[in-house]
């Protein structure tokens, strides 16, 4: 007899060996269906942690995948609340993509300072503030390797640094955006015209005080 969590990694999880695979030789694989993404600390600043959280969009996926038909069930976004602890999270398919996109990004919303997100191949970034005073940055990446046929086929990644300002019990989490695109010198350079002139764009997020 199997049980509910052997028959769903026989399902969900077997088609996901190759990646599993591959992730597993930079350490970003997940245990189980029953705890379906990755969680691991990025860096500290004093008393403030960073935790980087890899949470998997094709799970529950096939070719017909499209706009709110993919899903993340909740075992699959778990972000315990933690003293001082901030969590960046990283997932391959926008939230937009989601069939059940309200809850998952009500629960960010409140949860991830940072989320960062591909798929679209359009590179922007979206700086809120919720209505209980959760500040937080969505980064949309590029892609290394557009389709020629997509209108916005620049090759194209980011470098992003964070780091973490204390001034007495203020705290501001510091995220510093370099986005590189290729030119026709055939190297990559600073993409300029993402940061008006400047080789990086920063963003400061105020984090609750120690």
């Amino acid at each position: 007899m199997f049980d509910d969590d052997q028959m769903a990694a026989g399902l969900l999880l077997d088609k996901l060996q190759d990646y599993r695979e591959f992730a597993k030789f930079y350490g970003s694989d997940f245990n189980s269906y029953s705890k379906a993404f990755w969680n691991e600390p990025l860096f500290s600043a004093g008393a403030t942690r960073i935790r980087i959280v890899g949470l998997n969009t094709v799970l529950i996926s096939d070719k017909h995948d499209g706009l709110g038909q993919m899903i993340l069930t909740q075992n699959q976004y778990m972000l315990p609340r933690e003293t001082n602890v901030e969590y960046v999270v990283m997932m391959h398919h926008p939230i937009d993509w989601l069939k059940n996109s309200r809850a998952v990004r009500e629960y960010m919303e409140n949860r991830a300072r940072i989320c960062l997100m591909g798929h679209d191949h359009q590179l922007r970034v979206n700086h809120t503030t919720n209505l209980l005073g959760h500040e937080r940055l969505e980064i949309y990446a590029g892609a290394t390797n557009p389709s020629t046929t997509e209108h916005w086929h620049e090759f194209r990644y980011n470098w992003i640094e964070f780091s973490v300002l204390t001034t007495g019990e203020s705290r501001e989490l510091v995220v510093s955006l370099r986005p590189r695109v290729w030119t026709s010198a055939t190297k990559f350079v600073a993409d300029r015209n993402q940061t008006v002139g400047n080789d990086e764009k920063v963003f400061r997020i105020v984090l609750p005080p120690i």
